[in-house]
């Protein structure tokens, strides 16, 4: 018999995440984040996250353009924590953006823009354990 792994981790309800981006966008996307071995669920997180709270901001022109050109694309696909996801998707249509615009224009600025993921670990006052948290520096 096996020794046993215990582990305090709770498990967070996840959802699909599918949108189209210009095919292009798409390749350089998957091969940058390949090379740096970032998971893609982490990236689109943490991005969601940062522009829920403002801290991470788009040019309402950078997302709408995406609104109209629906040519050459490719679907990324994903899982993504869905609570994250819900309250990315009501700040969306409360900016009456659609999801998949954000995402691509947050895409093409990633590409133009050099960032790092920064890992840090916070102490949880309240359960006393440690997280990981994501966050971009610019």
């Amino acid at each position: 018999m096996g020794r046993q792994l215990k582990s305090d981790v709770t498990p967070e309800e996840t959802t699909n995440l599918a949108w189209n981006t210009k095919d292009a966008m798409a390749e350089k996307f998957y091969a940058i984040i390949k090379r740096k071995r970032l998971p893609l669920y982490i990236i689109l997180e943490t991005f969601m996250q940062q522009f829920c709270d403002g801290s991470f901001k788009l040019e309402e022109a950078a997302i709408t353009k995406f609104d109209r050109n629906r040519e050459n694309t490719r679907t990324i696909h994903t899982m993504a924590n869905k609570k994250i996801y819900f309250r990315f998707k009501s700040v969306c249509e409360e900016k009456g953006y659609v999801i998949g615009s954000v995402l691509s224009a947050f895409v093409e600025k990633f590409l133009k823009e050099e960032y790092i993921l920064e890992l840090r670990s916070t102490a949880d006052a309240e359960k006393n354990q440690k997280q990981m948290h994501s966050q971009f520096r610019i």
